[in-house]
């Protein structure tokens, strides 16, 4: 039945999202990582109820499972994003990272959002060395948590994209947009179209100089080649995504630091 919430949040289907999680709150066992699902279903990627989402994601963090307890935390972080409330968000970060058993998903997440900080900040360039350095580590588990990875993507695309890096943008959306994640997940499809806008907003304009050139000039007549360059367009950031694909139980791993 998680295998099954799973699949519901990330194909955004929230009413199923709700039932399967009010079905593992009856369960003895699973009664708060339902109470958990539950809010997620309430949180809605940001546009549903943030106050219920709220409430029952505070129950997931003091009672659900260790792992479950920190991705509730960070959820919660999600959800002061939401409300533009980033040092609120950034202190839920920090305190899902020292829940006991917090695992790859809720160190890349927090790291991810730290990143967000960063560009929200203006410091493009910090947010993409943060992000780079958590690609090996959401790559190396993409099969299993394909969400968790296509998000990096989408956050190191905006912010290459930021830093004027068209092409390597372009390079980093690819796989999301083609991914069939992207039929349900609008940031993806957003991000892709904005890159392909400032690609195609690189005009060039090509200047010949007259054959008629007075005959003491020696040199042929060449051409000049000049770039338009882009008016900067400010992408919209992709908030951190609540939970993985899969729910994998694993032993903490040593990412990449965590500055600030």
């Amino acid at each position: 039945m998680i295998a099954m919430a799973e699949v519901a949040y990330s194909q955004k289907r929230n009413e199923e999202l709700q039932s399967l999680g009010q079905l593992l709150e009856l369960t003895k066992r699973y009664k708060f990582i339902g109470v958990y699902y539950r809010g997620l279903a309430a949180l809605e990627s940001g546009s549903g109820d943030l106050n219920n989402a709220q409430r029952l994601l505070e129950r997931a963090s003091e009672f659900a499972p260790s792992q479950y307890r920190a991705r509730a935390t960070l959820s919660l972080g999600a959800i002061e994003w939401y409300r533009g409330n980033i040092h609120a968000q950034l202190q839920h970060c920090l305190r899902a990272l020292r829940v006991e058993q917090a695992d790859y998903y809720t160190r890349i997440e927090a790291s991810r959002a730290v990143a967000l900080i960063h560009s929200l900040e203006g410091n493009h360039q910090r947010a993409v060395e943060q992000l780079e350095s958590l690609h090996p580590i959401a790559r190396h588990f993409a099969r299993g948590n394909p969400r968790l990875y296509f998000d990096l993507l989408n956050s190191l695309a905006v912010e290459y994209a930021e830093c004027g890096r068209i092409e390597e943008a372009e390079a980093a959306i690819r796989p999301v947009i083609n991914s069939p994640l992207a039929r349900s997940i609008a940031e993806y499809r957003q991000t892709a179209a904005e890159i392909a806008e400032q690609q195609s907003s690189r005009a060039i304009i090509v200047v010949a100089i007259p054959p008629d050139a007075p005959d003491e000039l020696e040199e042929r007549p060449r051409t000049l080649i000049h770039s338009e360059p882009p008016a900067p367009v400010r992408l919209p950031l992709a908030p951190p995504s609540p939970i993985p694909m899969r729910l994998l139980t694993c032993a903490p791993i040593h990412g990449p630091p965590f500055h600030l």
